[in-house]
């Protein structure tokens, strides 16, 4: 076991290997990712350990980033930016969220499937050409690091008793993570916990129809076989299986009320935990340009499969990602179709009685693996009516100490894949698989606009985070049913990884210019190099395209509606198609240094002025001057968003300082108490990294155990 984490890392690595010889990819998120980690390092430095605004951002200007943006991914890069060199953060960064979801997805397989399945598994979503594109592409490092809790959000849903921290704690870490993620991830949990309440409902109809018909209730999976015994008293024997299919059993034994209450207790508690910045970012989004994020090449109706817009670089991604899917999915449904396939091409009716036996043939007779896999034995009994007349004919003893030694362990009857009909999980898989493919295309177009929050994934495409993770678990359950060799397994794990790292990183790898490379955009952020503002952070009212580059941090003037003396215009003020970062060198006379409005400062005004400051007005920031309130401006914001500060004549010391709202002390103590209520499930019986049961009895981080085989008492079957 403890071998296949070291190969996993191995696979991340190999992954990474290209990134480490020719340098990081600069892709579509790049800029916005570094810039995020350079000003959060930048504030941990100063003791804000929970920032909210982005200060470099809008040239400057500023913008409350940081409230809406998910705060673990920008965490995480801050962090590696301040004990690495900034060089490497961005590679690191990469194989810490693959070594992260190649575990995850092991833990995950490792519960269906035997090790050697559950590594192979776990590199292919390693190696998987979604997560390529999103690593190599778009350098979506959020969406990339939620990878890695998709797989442990499955692994709760597919347990046999769901538990409300085992729920709780990937939603919250979603959340935390990547919002499109976190939608795409309470809709796949919400889709299985229907599909097993329906499952229960209907297993639970049957069995009171069968008990008002007083119908036997025999296990529908049980299977019935004639062969000839070794007893002397007994010519032929009634061989009985103890252990019926497995895996539609554990679904119906949950109550469907107390599926449904875990469930919706887990969501709860996955929701709360985040609070501290899920309140304050449903609650302000009010105060920002919010829906620029779907805006036209944004939108889903946009991004259907093989679409077409106006927009050649954006075909061309879509393009792209449209190949990716239609791969993605024929082998999902490939890997979920092949062991229905050969269990129907291998069967065979079992319409003979066996012969008496010989020496001979008790020597020919095949084994009980390749009997047990091969399903010959599935159907309903034989009519052994006619054995009645036969005096040594009789039914299988209870059992003795010496059938139970001789009876197969219990894991091999969990994997044994001994079952009549299709698997709970391969079921549930199919189910969404289809429902991925169908969002995926334009008739889905209903469901985008009426699904809450199911818009601002922009991009349908992104389901194939969890396609990826159905694929990986498919594969798992597909290759359980056959032996692989230790050597061969890792073989086949390297040569997989290489092989799909390769074609990736050749079909992926987008080149940085000079200006784009980590230590550049560092030295240009020592010395407050502004960045261009994110239109759906941008403050209310605020036009991005007046904005100037190169404002100093504030200057004086009688009218409120002055841009700073010695500024260059916005180009895209008189040209709206212009789409360039503008030039944020400073005036010839030095006058200007660009760079954002400083906490503390003193200005001194002959006659009463409005004090100008390169800081975007926003509710959270709390203005002193003087020590007291200031006159509140009652004139016309600007049309830069900046803010504007009526002062007196005389000396004036301005403060400038982030107030925590009520809607952030709000979400914190919301936190709190669900951190606490969450410590007091981990403490306080329930178990879950301690020995919580799943499919088949085994533990989420522990030891394994195998499903133990209920006894069959053919006295209480009605046979």
């Amino acid at each position: 076991m403890r071998r296949n984490y070291i190969f996993i890392l191995c696979a991340a690595f190999i992954a990474t290997l290209p990134l480490i010889a020719h340098g990081p990819s600069c892709g579509h998120d790049f800029d916005f990712h570094l810039q995020s980690w350079l000003d959060v390092a930048e504030q941990f430095r100063h003791g804000t350990l929970l920032p909210h605004w982005a200060f470099s951002a809008a040239y400057n200007a500023g913008e409350p980033r940081f409230v809406f943006y998910p705060p673990l991914s920008w965490m995480l890069g801050a962090a590696l930016t301040l004990i690495f060199p900034i060089a490497l953060a961005p590679t690191i960064y990469t194989f810490i969220a693959l070594a992260a979801a190649g575990l995850a997805m092991h833990r995950l397989a490792r519960h269906f499937a035997s090790p050697n399945a559950a590594l192979l598994a776990a590199t292919l979503y390693i190696v998987n050409p979604y997560m390529l594109f999103n690593a190599f592409e778009r350098t979506a490092y959020a969406e990339l690091l939620a990878a890695a809790w998709l797989p442990l959000l499955f692994l709760a849903v597919f347990r046999e008793r769901p538990t409300i921290r085992g729920i709780a704690l990937p939603i919250a870490l979603l959340w935390l993570t990547n919002a499109p993620a976190a939608v795409m991830g309470c809709y796949a949990l919400a889709l299985v916990i229907v599909i097993r309440l329906v499952t229960n409902f209907m297993a639970s109809t049957k069995r009171g129809i069968r008990r008002a018909l007083r119908v036997p209730s025999a296990p529908s999976a049980l299977k019935f076989s004639l062969t000839p015994s070794l007893n002397s008293q007994s010519k032929y024997s009634l061989r009985l299986p103890s252990v019926p299919c497995p895996y539609f059993r554990t679904w119906v034994s949950t109550q469907p009320i107390k599926l449904a209450t875990t469930s919706l207790a887990g969501t709860a508690l996955g929701l709360t935990l985040p609070a501290f910045y899920l309140i304050p970012a449903a609650y302000e989004r009010r105060f920002v340009q919010i829906a620029m994020a779907i805006i036209p090449n944004m939108r889903f109706q946009d991004n259907f499969l093989f679409g077409h817009t106006a927009d050649a670089p954006h075909n061309a991604v879509l393009l792209t990602a449209s190949l990716i899917a239609v791969t993605l999915l024929i082998a999902t449904i490939a890997a979920l179709t092949a062991p229905f396939l050969t269990s129907h091409l291998s069967s065979r009716p079992n319409i003979a009685l066996p012969s008496p036996p010989t020496t001979s043939h008790l020597s020919s007779r095949p084994k009980a693996r390749t009997l047990r896999r091969s399903g010959e034995t599935c159907g309903p009994p034989p009519d052994t009516s006619h054995l009645s007349s036969r005096p040594n004919a009789a039914l299988p003893s209870p059992p003795t100490t010496s059938n139970l030694s001789s009876r197969p362990k219990a894991r091999t009857l969990r994997r044994s894949g001994e079952t009549c009909s299709p698997p709970a999980t391969t079921f549930c898989l199919a189910i969404l698989t289809l429902c991925i493919a169908f969002l995926l295309t334009p008739p889905s177009t209903f469901l985008w606009n009426h699904l809450p929050e199911l818009a601002f994934l922009q991009f349908p495409w992104r389901l194939l985070s969890l396609l990826a993770v159905v694929l990986a678990l498919a594969i798992a359950l597909l290759l359980d049913r056959t032996r692989i060799r230790n050597s061969v397994t890792i073989f086949l794990s390297a040569s997989l990884a290489v092989a799909l790292t390769f074609t990736g990183i050749y079909n992926f790898r987008q080149p940085c210019d000079d200006e784009d490379l980590p230590s550049a955009r560092a030295q240009l952020f020592r010395v407050h190099h502004g960045i261009e503002p994110t239109d759906e952070y941008t403050p209310n009212q605020a036009d991005n395209d007046v904005l100037r580059a190169n404002d100093p941090p504030f200057w004086l003037s009688t009218n409120a509606a002055a841009f700073a003396p010695n500024t260059t215009p916005n180009p895209a003020t008189t040209d709206t198609q212009i789409d360039t970062p503008q030039n944020t060198e400073a005036s010839p006379s030095g006058t200007n240094q660009p760079t954002f409005a400083p906490e503390t400062f003193t200005v001194s005004a002959p006659t009463p002025e409005f004090l100008i400051l390169n800081l975007r007005l926003f509710p959270d920031w709390h203005i002193l001057v003087n020590d007291r309130e200031p006159a509140a401006y009652t004139g016309d914001m600007r049309d830069d968003g900046l803010t504007v500060v009526p002062i007196a004549a005389g000396a004036s010391t301005i403060q400038i300082a982030w107030h925590r709202s009520l809607d952030q002390q709000l979400g914190l103590a919301v936190s709190a108490i669900a951190a606490c209520i969450y410590a007091g499930l981990f403490f306080g019986g329930t178990r879950l990294f301690g020995g919580a049961r799943l499919f088949g009895g085994t533990r989420l981080f522990g030891g394994s155990r195998g499903l133990q085989a209920p006894e069959f008492d053919p006295r209480q079957n009605g046979l």
